[in-house]
Parts: structure tokens; sequence; C-alpha cells
């Protein structure tokens, strides 16, 4: 009697995937690697971008030994213990939290300060000590392969690494220092330019250190392979931060923005919500709402619930599932940014409708006008909000087929089979050369 028979057509499709499982669980081919994250990846972050790695850090235990670096507070030691069952180790380098802290860290940062001035930046000083601490541990230790989140975390990396190393390209730098300079007239302008030709020469010296630099859609691995000749670029489709919400109905006509509220980009996009498409909505229904969720919340921000009780903002929420769980529409208009817009992703995965600009879906890459509806002027942005409010029978379809491109896309276990064959791929390659 064939397999096929005996076990069904699923087990013949999924029996390599078997077969290669139970090679590396049996010949103990766990590499030990090395993970080096800007900030400490724990399920209740408040932030997608950690929520993404502590999935990957989740999926990536179950077949490797890793050592975590990552800057913490020093209030993070539950945090910190509920990482250890994945983590063989975990080191962190302190974060600021007091103005005493951080004012005590400019002092101790300015011998260091003349050879780099822009350690003096909180944000510049942890890349600066996680760069330091991953120097340390690649003397005293022995690991099969470094990878590192974020770009920006290696701009203090000097030289290649001696060892297979990977680069995990969240953002493109040079996206954002683009749209600033594009957005800016004047004085202004002559500034932003100077910038741009920095993030430029910084990005390019940063990937060069990486045997392998993985970006998040295919729009950013091309811009890098464009900008950075000679980069190896592949890339890297992250599975879904939570469990994906069966989107219940919703309840009013409550319109909802996720994401972390001291961010310029997402104040920028609550604002743009709030003055440009509200007026406009509510002509014609006074009874929609806006619902602003995210740690916090910057003080112009806040202003906005003051201002009409329309508009409420609920700060840091343990359980973001409640509030898409009965969202009319989710709604973003982003101008500025790059990469996977992670809050997106996770209100397609809802079945919650989606109403953005070409930024908000441009890593994503779903289809205008069936998974998402995408404009880029407040006419067309109001205009797409009350498509979705006439018509409820739209409004479930365009939810739907979100939901379902998310589902199909995003796949933790796929991203977690990619990975592994990134290892292996460059760990032989170092091996060959050798």
């Amino acid at each position: 009697m064939s397999l096929g028979l005996l076990f069904g057509a699923d087990f013949i499709r999924l029996l390599p995937d078997i077969q290669a499982n139970l090679r590396l669980i049996f010949a103990d081919a766990r590499m030990n690697l090395l993970l080096v994250v800007p900030y400490l990846p724990h399920e209740k972050i408040p932030h997608a971008g950690g929520q993404v790695v502590h999935q990957e850090l989740r999926h990536l235990s179950k077949w490797h030994r890793i050592t975590l670096v990552a800057a913490a507070h020093s209030s993070d030691g539950l945090a910190i213990e509920s990482l250890r069952p994945f983590c063989a180790e975990i080191h962190t380098v302190k974060q600021t939290q007091s103005l005493g802290e951080k004012l005590w860290r400019v002092v101790q940062s300015l011998p260091i300060a003349l050879r780099h001035p822009s350690v003096l930046k909180p944000r510049i000083r942890r890349s600066y000590d996680l760069t330091c601490t991953v120097h340390r541990l690649l003397r005293e230790k022995s690991f099969d392969l470094v990878q590192v989140e974020f770009t920006d975390t290696a701009r203090f990396f000097r030289r290649p690494l001696p060892l297979p190393s990977i680069l995990v390209a969240a953002d493109v730098l040079e996206k954002p220092a683009r749209r600033r300079l594009e957005s800016s007239r004047g004085i202004a302008r002559w500034l932003r330019k100077i910038d741009y030709r920095r993030t430029i020469r910084l990005e390019e010296r940063i990937v060069q250190f990486f045997d392998r630099v993985l970006a998040l859609s295919k729009h950013d691995a091309d811009l890098l392979a464009r900008l950075y000749p000679g980069t190896s670029v592949s890339v890297l489709t992250y599975g879904l931060t939570r469990q994906p919400v069966r989107r219940n109905e919703p309840k009013g006509k409550d319109l909802l923005f996720v994401g972390a509220m001291e961010r310029m980009v997402n104040v920028q996009s609550v604002m743009f919500t709030a003055e440009k498409l509200l007026p406009r909505l509510w002509r014609e229904f006074p009874e929609v709402t806006f619902t602003i969720v995210g740690g916090n919340p910057a003080p112009v921000v806040q202003e906005l619930a003051k201002r009409d009780a329309r508009i409420r903002v609920t700060g840091f929420v343990p359980e973001v599932e409640t509030y898409l769980a009965t969202a009319y529409a989710f709604v973003a208009p982003l101008f500025v940014g790059g990469g996977i817009i992670i809050k997106i992703v996770e209100a397609l995965s809802a079945g919650v409708p989606v109403v953005t600009t070409s930024v908000g879906n441009e890593g994503i890459e779903a289809t205008r006008g069936t998974e998402l509806l995408q404009e880029e002027t407040p006419d067309g942005l109001a205009e797409a909000c009350l498509k979705l409010l006439r018509d409820p029978g739209f409004r479930d379809r365009i939810g739907e087929q979100g939901r379902q491109f998310a589902l199909r896309k995003y796949s933790w276990e796929a991203a977690t089979k990619f990975l592994n064959q990134q290892y292996e791929e460059l760990i032989s390659a170092r091996k060959t050369k050798e």
C-alpha cells in the first residue's frame, strides 16, 4: 500500500519538511545564534516591531540555541525572566529612564562623544553599547551566526564580523529621509538634503558589513539592491504578531488607529485624520467616532479628545484585539515611513477594512480596491471612508478579502523555514571559503 493511500495526500506534500525536521533533531544540528535587538522583545512590548521580534524569537528557539543581546530598563526584570525559556543566555545594556539617569549617561558619554558626537543621543548611545556587547561576546564565546534586527542597531559596526551575519532591515533608512527631503522647502530643504546624504552614507556602510540583508518586502529589497550595488538581499516575510482576531460585528461607526503615539509619523497620521477627514465624514455621518490606541500619546494627540467627545485617546492598552473586534474601519493615512506597517497587517488579519496611502501599503502590497482602500489626498481618503460607511456590504467584502490576503501571506512556519535556509546557506558558504 502506498504512503499516499495510507496517510493521505497532505502527508505526502509535507513529507520533505518532516524529513528535514527529523534530520535537524537527530543530528543535533541546533545552531548557536547571537540575536541583537535594540529593545527587549518581550510579549507585552507596546509596539508592533517588538512584537514581531518576540514571535521570531519564540519560533527560532524551537530550532536553535539563542543568545539575546538587547537594551533594557532597570524595571524590566520580569520581562527578562519571561524570555529565559526561549534563550540560552540574555545580555542587556541599560536604558535610562529618569531625568537623573539620562543626565548621568550624558556625562558618561562625553569621552566617547569626542570620537562619536552622536552618542549623546540616548538612541545612538544604545547602539554603541549594543555593539560593544556584541564584540565582547564574540571574543568570549563561540557562535555559528549573528543576526542583527534593524539597520540602525549596527551603526557602530566598523568591520565585517568574523562569522556569518544577517541584517534584518525592517526599515530602509533612505526612504523616510527621502520623503522628508521631498516634502521640505527653503532652508529646511537644504538641511534635509544634508541629512539625506548622511543617511545614505550610513546605510551603505552598515549593509556592507553583512553577508546577507533581509528586507521585509520585494519593494524594499529592490530598493536596497539599487541603492547599494553588491549587497546580497533577500525578502523575509514575517508571520502575524498575534493570533488572528475574528472580527465581530462593529459597535457603531468607530474608526480605529493603533500605533506608538510618541512617534511623529503616527502623530501626523492621527492629526491628519482628525483635521482633514473627520470634518468631511461628520457632515454626512455625525455619529462616527475615532479611537486612537497606543502608548505615550503626545500632548497634541491628547488635546484631540478634549476638543470633541467623538475622539477617544486610550493610551497603552494590554489587548488591542478588543478594539480590532469592534472597529468599523482602520484608518491610517501615512505619508512618511518604510518597511512593513505591521499595524495595518494586524487590522487586515482581523478582517477590519483598511483605508491608507501608498506608503501604508508599500511593503504589504495588498490589492488596491479589493483587499484595502488606498488614496493619497484628503478628498480621496475621505471618500474611501464614506464608501465604507454608506455600504456595509461593501465594507464586509473589503474586510474579508483583506483578511484572507493577510492569512495567506503571513505565516511564521514559512518565515522560520526561510530563516533556517538562510542560516544553512551562509554557514556552508563560509566553510567553503575557509
